[in-house]
Formats: structure tokens, sequence, C-alpha cells
């Protein structure tokens, strides 16, 4: 997987979109083991399945999952949602009244994919490190990666 090849700041699937195992209701994430600054993208390319309730009760689902990474060695936390593409501040927008017909959402799941490039969001010490990154959503957790980042 080439991950200096992802286009980020787009919602669609790409070779190194995680796959989700039939029936799975949550998020994976997909990241490179390792990143160069100044040569490298740190692309963090992810995906999810929810309900169709919970997806539309957000008036921009990704928006409101917010990505993390700590610090292996201080176990330091940098974290921030994913409120717009250009990582602004906006918060995410819960709706008063569903998106859809409740009657067809209470059977659907809806799968949605974001793909970022993790420096335009995170803040990041600009020295070698290692960094544990996960997505989370309310109380919806992605896995865990690991990457190194070489300064």
């Amino acid at each position: 997987m080439d991950f200096n090849a992802v286009e980020t700041g787009d919602h669609v699937r790409n070779e190194c979109t995680p796959d989700l195992e039939k029936g799975f209701i949550g998020m994976r994430i997909a990241a490179p083991q390792a990143v160069q600054l100044g040569s490298d993208l740190f692309a963090v390319c992810g995906t999810y399945r929810f309900s169709a309730e919970f997806t539309y009760s957000y008036t921009s689902i990704t928006r409101a999952v917010v990505i993390v990474a700590v610090d292996a060695a201080t176990g330091r936390p940098y974290a921030r949602s994913l409120a717009d593409d250009t990582g602004g501040d906006r918060a995410p927008v819960r709706r008063e009244t569903p998106h859809q017909d409740p009657d067809w959402m209470e059977n659907h799941r809806v799968r949605r994919y974001f793909n970022i490039d993790l420096l335009r969001y995170l803040d990041l010490p600009r020295v070698d490190a290692t960094y544990f990154l996960y997505a989370l959503i309310e109380d919806h957790v992605s896995n865990v990666v690991s990457v190194r980042v070489k300064a």
C-alpha cells in the first residue's frame, strides 16, 4: 500500500482503506508504519459502518470523528476532531430531526470513508517518535496503529 499516493481530504475508498468484516459496526483506521517528515505524507485512512440512525444524527458524521495520537515514549496525547477538511474548529452538529424516514433507517447500515493528512490536524513535534493512533466518535473507538516518525 502506498500511503503517499492517498488523496487526502476526500471521502472515498482507496487501496489503503481498511476493510470491515461482514456485520462489523464501528470504525477502523490504517496508516503507514513509518513516516519521514518533509518527504512522506502522514496519511490516515479510515472507514466506518454505523446504523443509519446514528450516522444521520449528525449533519456530517465525519466531522465528529476525533483522531488521537499518543507519543509512545512520553504518553503525551494529541487530539482533534475532523471538524472540516482544513483542520478548522467548526463543531459537528447533531440533527434534531431524522435525515431519512425512521422506518427506513431502522434496518440500514451506512459505510463512510475518510482520508486525512494527520499533520494538518495535529501539531505533532518535529522530532523522532513513535505514535499510537486511533479514532473515536462517542463511545466507538477504532483499532490502534503504530507509526514511527522520523524528523
